[in-house]
């Protein structure tokens, strides 16, 4: 490990900076720091908080709770900044664990006591975790209240991440002029600053909006040029998920039900590697589809069955009637 002044442990600043670099080297960097312990305050936790970020962004959920759980623990007494920050990246691990209602409870604290352009990023953080909930349209109205605010004042990063998550509840409405001006401005941003994994995203997104408007070719184009840039960037484990997901979604709806099949258990394969409980629901789901649209429908009643436990388990209530719907319609096939 570099020899770092120890005073940087306790800056927000060090921390997001070695997140940005990539989970692998992020994640041996907190253990030593860790270890070596004689930590602040802050600095506890914030290496607990960015040990959360990185090996959540590794799909390591079930050791990215532990650590965003840990990194919460421990900011009695530390400033205001260092438990918001702490806060922002804690409610996102919880909820993709599947803790939505307590990841959600920790933002509204922070917006109680926030303005401004820290209030503009924790209404975003909220909309991104209701979209993933199945909120669409509270999750818009939070987008909504946190652009009026950010503007154009948010570091580039925060924006890559405003547009794409903006664009993908969008084109989940069929908003696709909108959704697609969001991607691309994501792209534009992220490629300026160099941010790889952040632009794969862009492109991905762009590639399952290609395949809802019919145009096959031109998404299994991008597809390929979103995971040449995940490669670029380390194949971060749950984006790299995400994706194939989405490639199955496209599939189906482009008729390729048996690729969708397949592409549909691959994900759900690798997810469960990773113990995301959040990714798994939505991998059963598109497959249970992909089954049904292929005439398997013995196949496609297990696997509701497992997505719709699976949401419930997860605390995903809103998407337990999705997959139900799924068991119903082959029952009646």
């Amino acid at each position: 490990m570099a020899v770092v002044d120890r005073d940087e442990y306790s800056t927000i600043r060090y921390w997001d900076h070695l997140v940005q670099r990539g989970a692998a080297t992020a994640i041996e960097t907190v253990r030593d720091v860790l270890r070596n312990g004689g930590l602040s305050g802050d600095a506890l936790a914030l290496a607990h908080g960015a040990a959360g970020r990185c090996l959540f962004e590794a799909g390591r959920i079930d050791e990215a709770r532990s650590s965003a759980e840990s990194a919460l623990n421990a900011v009695d007494g530390v400033s205001d900044e260092v438990r918001h920050w702490v806060a922002m990246g804690a409610s996102f691990v919880l909820a993709e664990a599947g803790q939505i209602d307590e990841a959600l409870a920790r933002l509204q604290a922070i917006a109680q006591e926030s303005d401004g352009v820290e209030l503009g990023r924790v209404h975003v953080q909220i909309a991104t975790i209701l979209h993933h909930a199945g909120r669409l349209h509270e999750s818009l109205v939070e987008f909504d209240a946190g652009q009026r605010l950010l503007d154009h004042h948010g570091e580039v990063a925060e924006q890559i991440r405003f547009h794409n998550n903006r664009g993908v509840v969008l084109l989940q409405q069929g908003q696709f002029s909108r959704a697609d001006a969001d991607f691309r401005a994501a792209e534009r941003l992220a490629a300026e600053a160099e941010l790889w994994s952040a632009q794969a995203q862009s492109v991905a997104n762009r590639a399952v909006l290609l395949g809802r408007s019919r145009r096959l070719v031109e998404a299994i184009g991008e597809f390929e040029r979103a995971a040449e840039h995940f490669e670029r960037a380390g194949s971060p484990a749950r984006l790299v998920a995400t994706m194939s997901i989405d490639q199955a979604e496209v599939m189906m709806h482009s008729g390729l039900t048996a690729d969708a099949v397949a592409a549909g258990h691959a994900a759900i394969a690798s997810i469960r590697e990773t113990g995301n409980s959040v990714l798994l629901g939505d991998a059963q789901l598109v497959t249970a589809r992909a089954e049904m649209a292929a005439g398997r429908l013995r196949a496609a009643n297990v696997t509701a069955s497992s997505a719709t436990q699976t949401f419930a388990a997860s605390d995903r209530s809103d998407m337990v009637p999705h997959a139900r719907s799924v068991e119903v319609t082959v029952a009646l096939l």
